[in-house]
């Protein structure tokens, strides 16, 4: 079968670089209706790997909707994006000749990075994802949920990160402050969670084996791992505490009592 994917670019370079790897592709760029370029927008204290990645992925979340209203064949759509960055500062698209002429002198004797992002989806993953989400929610509907997701709200509603996201930049971090009240309901989990794993030891060294093969998947994922990698700030972890202690109705299905002492150190340890 001859490789197709729908383009979402309107860059002659991403055309050029299918066509040298033999990829056959058809364009599916915005209706003049679409308001793309607020895509792009920045978010405050947003990291520029964050920025890059969450932009295109609402590159390909327009781009699979298009792909459904048209009512095109089925095919991967491909979607990127790249900035430039100076430290944590990024440097947009210039908006005119003087702000270009700006840019070039702030980047003038300095080293800045150039980061690209890119996205490969297919409306069949999409529903697979979705129905994926619908069983995981049946479960833990039966199943109370406790201080990850406590602590992770406040990542969401203050910083605008996937509610998802939030919950795995927590969830070693809270696991591990729980191991005194949950080692061996943790251990327990381990084979289930983990079938390959050699679980050997006590019900402490089992829990602290799925704690790390949890931080394992978390990695193999793509996702961030530290609170600081998504524009998080280390002044924010006060806010973050306080706003925590007010998800009573999670907290109080913790294994283990969580003060605003102890969310303050969750925090600063996923930080």
């Amino acid at each position: 079968m001859k490789k197709f994917v729908y383009l979402a670019s309107q860059s002659p370079r991403r055309w050029q670089l299918l066509e040298q790897l033999g990829v056959a592709y058809e364009l599916l760029l915005p209706a003049e209706d679409e308001d793309a370029e607020a895509l792009e927008a920045m978010l405050p204290n947003e990291a520029p790997m964050r920025y890059v990645q969450r932009v295109t992925q609402l590159k390909l979340d327009a781009a699979l909707q298009r792909l459904q209203d048209r009512k095109l064949p089925l095919a991967p759509v491909l979607c990127s994006d790249t900035t430039v960055a100076l430290g944590r500062s990024i440097l947009g698209k210039p908006l005119d000749t003087e702000d270009a002429e700006r840019i070039l002198a702030v980047l003038s004797g300095k080293t800045h990075r150039v980061l690209t992002a890119i996205a490969l989806g297919t409306l069949q993953a999409r529903q697979q994802a979705l129905l994926g989400a619908c069983l995981a929610g049946q479960a833990f509907a039966n199943s109370p949920v406790a201080a990850v997701h406590a602590l992770a709200y406040p990542l969401g509603t203050r910083f605008h990160l996937p509610h998802g996201l939030t919950n795995a930049l927590m969830l070693p971090t809270v696991m591990r402050f729980n191991l005194p009240a949950a080692a061996e309901q943790y251990a327990q989990l381990l084979p289930c969670a983990f079938p390959e794993s050699q679980a050997q030891g006590d019900a402490q060294s089992r829990a602290e084996q799925f704690i790390v093969l949890l931080e394992g998947l978390i990695e193999r994922v793509g996702l961030p791992k530290r609170l600081r990698e998504v524009g998080i700030m280390e002044e924010h972890i006060d806010m973050l505490a306080t706003d925590a202690m007010k998800q009573t109705r999670l907290l109080v299905n913790n294994p283990r009592p969580v003060t605003e002492a102890d969310a303050l150190a969750i925090y600063t340890a996923a930080y």
